[in-house]
């Protein structure tokens, strides 16, 4: 099972996690039980096989042992797929995300570039106004120079 997506990729391992849950349940519930307390309190008792088992029993408890065996390398392979799932999609996620700072900064040093220019335009409209300003000043002086000459 290939996992393409994010999400699939997230709800998978609630899956693994449901599995590992039911797992140690499982082994916790298969321990032997060493000593048991009985009454009177605190008076421990060790427990003993009551028979033996079987020839046929050893058989599936051979068997069970080789199907556990190969149901946790399953596990292991599938946690294995799973990760590596999570290890493609992250780095497809961090090489976006580099794509997308690349460009941010890209239009960052374009922004500085335009504001330099928009700098220079205006200097320059100001140095225009300026003589603007000087010429009409000069016309006007002309004019009251000539009228009251």
């Amino acid at each position: 099972m290939q996992l393409t997506t994010p999400k699939q990729i997230f709800w998978s391992q609630d899956l693994i996690k449901m599995k590992a849950e039911a797992l140690k349940k499982q082994t916790t519930a298969s321990r032997p039980i060493k000593a048991l307390m009985v009454y009177p309190p605190n008076t421990p008792a060790t427990l003993v096989p009551r028979v033996l088992p079987t020839k046929s029993e050893r058989v599936f408890g051979t068997n069970k042992e080789c199907f556990s065996r190969r149901s946790s390398l399953l596990q292991t392979k599938q946690l294995k797929e799973h990760f590596e799932g999570i290890q493609k999609a992250l780095t497809k996620e961090i090489k976006e995300m580099k794509d997308v700072f690349e460009e941010l900064e890209a239009e960052v040093d374009q922004n500085v570039v335009d504001r330099k220019h928009d700098e220079i335009e205006r200097k320059n409209l100001l140095i225009a106004h300026d003589n603007l300003i000087i010429d009409c000043f000069s016309k006007e002086v002309f004019y009251v120079a000539t009228i009251f000459a």
